[in-house]
């Protein structure tokens, strides 16, 4: 009998284990890391309008993202939470098809878990591609992305992939000739897939997903670039449940559907083709928030 109790003990603990420490870290990662391409690609239209595009009408920028402040919790309790990571990638104007653009971004995020005083690190890879076509102002942007998070515990890992597909419409606004306005609509289309681990099997979800948001960008003189932005994300349907190996279902980590985003990003050319910035970038959700700072190399050739 005791036997059969102490087999009935470790699995209860293995799966309070699980349930515990299941985080969505590697989701919004994911989400950090396409908001803050996308952002790169919309910059490399405007350094055409304002006629910065370079030789080749191509740009390469790598950027560092530190953590400021955050808070994140799930049903149980709090986090203690450190993220930091870089992004970089290219973004091009056709020279041939001038109206059409082209680019791709990499990015890399470390969040450090502190939660029972066990420590976690999670750790992702991302990449974007992205395309895009202006006509007579109207601009259509079309992006498809993969990432991977490994999820590392003391006495186990499991790894989280997150697979989009995403499409953006919106028209530049020029206000003068060192002004832009760009409001837009965005949809996407997100595969969440967690791998197996102690208790838990194989999960996927598939949610849709719609933003409204508008960008500003403004050449101070000839030395300074302000550009700014916001964002309000909506999930189109619920998150479904985490299934177990006995078939039945735990609640997962609860999050909001709606989720905001903001940024402002202050930059100096260091010369006409080489720009140096410090941001500042909120993530927004009634589960969590980020406020991160980006410092960034951008050059244009």
């Amino acid at each position: 009998m005791k036997k059969y109790f102490g087999i009935i003990f470790l699995l209860t603990s293995s799966l309070l284990l699980a349930k515990e420490n299941f985080n969505n870290m590697g989701e919004i990662h994911s989400k950090i890391l396409s908001n803050r391409g996308k952002e790169q690609f919309r910059k490399n239209i405007i350094f055409k309008k304002f006629e910065r595009s370079g030789y080749s009408n191509s740009n390469q920028y790598l950027e560092y993202i530190g953590e400021i402040e955050n808070k994140y919790d799930n049903d149980l309790s709090e986090y203690d939470v450190k993220t930091k990571g870089f992004m970089m990638g290219t973004n091009s104007n056709l020279i041939s098809n001038p109206n059409t653009y082209i680019g791709v971004g990499f990015g890399y995020l470390k969040s450090k878990v502190d939660y029972h005083n066990e420590d976690g690190k999670i750790r992702t890879y991302g990449i974007d591609y992205y395309i895009g076509q202006n006509i007579d102002n109207w601009l259509f942007i079309g992006k498809a992305g993969y990432s991977e998070s490994k999820n590392s515990y003391e006495d186990y890992r499991y790894r989280t992939k997150d697979y989009s597909l995403g499409v953006e419409g919106g028209y530049m606004y020029s206000l003068g000739e060192k002004s832009i306005v760009y409001p837009y609509l965005a949809f996407d289309w997100n595969q969440y897939t967690m791998k197996a681990h102690n208790d838990i099997k194989d999960n996927e979800d598939r949610v849709g997903s719609g933003a409204i948001g508008i960008t500003y960008a403004q050449e101070l003189g000839e030395k300074f670039l302000l550009t700014t932005s916001g964002e309000w994300n909506y999930d189109f349907s619920e998150r479904k449940e985490i299934k177990i190996n006995d078939g039945s279902k735990i609640k997962g980590l609860e999050v909001g559907r709606e989720t905001g985003v903001f940024n402002i990003k202050l930059g100096y050319y260091v010369d006409p083709d080489f720009l140096v910035s410090l941001g500042y970038s909120s993530f927004l959700n009634k589960n969590y928030y980020y406020d991160m700072f980006t410092f960034t190399l951008s050059h244009n050739f």
